[in-house]
């Protein structure tokens, strides 16, 4: 997500995956799925690259059903029908590529790739999948696929901190390093969203986050000589969780730590229900019993399970309890900036249901309004 900052700091010793500055040795390079699905791809460069032989500065990539020409005279099936990936090219031509064949385009020097109007360095490969669309994927060294994460994870624009970056950078690097191959059953590395770290190539490299990361190149954060798990959220509820209560592994990197938020100003709000009706309402519909370190809540005394593990249970637990009548916004947004939530901001059921496993706590309210409940007291960030 972009405008991310991190919430823990990485208190390790860092070692070099390759050499620092100066250094001759050669980055690593790296697949980087830019997408997995997509129906079209559209590719467009200034310099000139080819296709099926056929050169070219223009690209556009489709799937089409083609039959089968044995299937003539007679009732048609399924399997007569077959999916063929087209590329129209410059002057209107059209190529047939192989369903199987991939479309490598490579250019000379620095010169950038344009995919569906966004700038990439490297080389992209175009290829159907199993499910009838496009993969897309951008190769590249590793050092340059960090220009285009460090600036989308911590923007040098709200964050103009050098060090900060640095810190990001590290994290980012370490991250890709240890979960290099993830999807290599898909034909690449790591993905490009938020669901892996957001890359959103050249076009969205800025010269602070350029430095930081020139000035850390190579560098990762190890234990046991292995690279850590380098998770970092864009929002925290007042404190971070332990490990092991995330991913059934206690790492003594990953520890509980407070993390405050911090705002210029105290962002007030109102509410039509009174605190006591929100401790009632709270013990009447579920009775909780279990807290971790982070005073997160991990379930329900009647069920006997964590609540995260029950979509209907957590969801009906957070509705039920407060605001009964109101949705949530992004990030389980009961209270935002400007207030309680109307009927008129309501969003989807499954998107509720996501974001609510997503975040992994059922007390982070945007902004860091309700930090944790913990059966007797409300601890709340916000004055109003």
């Amino acid at each position: 997500m972009m405008r991310k900052r991190i919430a823990v700091a990485l208190l390790l010793i860092t070692g070099a995956l390759y050499e620092r500055p100066g250094g001759s040795q050669t980055a690593p390079t790296v697949r980087i799925g830019l997408t997995q699905n997509a129906p079209t791809v559209s590719i467009r460069s200034a310099q000139p690259f080819t296709v099926q032989q056929n050169q070219t500065r223009t690209a556009k990539f489709t799937m089409v059903v083609a039959l089968d020409p044995a299937a003539a005279n007679r009732v048609l099936t399924r399997a007569d029908l077959q999916y063929r990936p087209i590329v129209e090219i410059d002057g209107g031509r059209i190529v047939v590529v192989p369903k199987n064949e991939r479309v490598r385009i490579d250019l000379q020097g620095n010169a950038g790739i344009d995919v569906d109007n966004r700038t990439y360095r490297g080389s992209i490969e175009v290829f159907g999948n199993s499910r009838n669309t496009f993969t897309v994927v951008n190769e590249l060294p590793l050092e340059d696929y960090l220009l285009g994460v460090v600036p989308n994870e911590l923007s040098p624009t709200t964050f103009a901190e050098l060090e900060a970056l640095k810190a990001q950078a590290v994290a980012a690097r370490t991250y890709v390093v240890r979960n290099m191959g993830q999807s290599k059953n898909e034909g690449y590395d790591i993905c490009a969203s938020d669901a892996c770290q957001v890359y959103m190539g050249q076009g969205s490299e800025l010269p602070l986050s350029t430095q930081a990361v020139t000035e850390t190149r190579g560098v990762i954060a190890t234990y046991k000589d292995q690279p850590i798990n380098a998770l970092y959220s864009s929002t925290c509820g007042g404190r971070t969780e332990d490990a092991e209560n995330i991913f059934d592994e206690k790492l003594p990197y990953l520890v509980s730590t407070i993390c405050e938020y911090k705002h210029p100003v105290p962002l007030a709000f109102s509410t039509s229900r009174s605190f006591p009706d929100w401790k009632d309402a709270v013990l009447e519909v579920a009775g909780v019993s279990n807290f971790s370190e982070a005073q997160h809540f991990m379930g329900l005394a009647v069920r006997g399970e964590p609540a995260s593990s029950d979509l209907t249970t957590l969801a009906s637990f957070i509705r039920q309890s407060f605001f009964p009548n109101v949705l949530t916004s992004s990030d389980l947004s009961f209270l935002t900036e400007q207030g309680i939530l109307s009927s008129s901001d309501q969003i989807p059921l499954k998107e509720i249901l996501f974001r609510l496993v997503d975040k992994k706590a059922a007390f982070e309210w945007q902004q860091g309004v309700l930090i944790s409940w913990d059966g007797t007291t409300m601890r709340l960030l916000v004055e109003g």
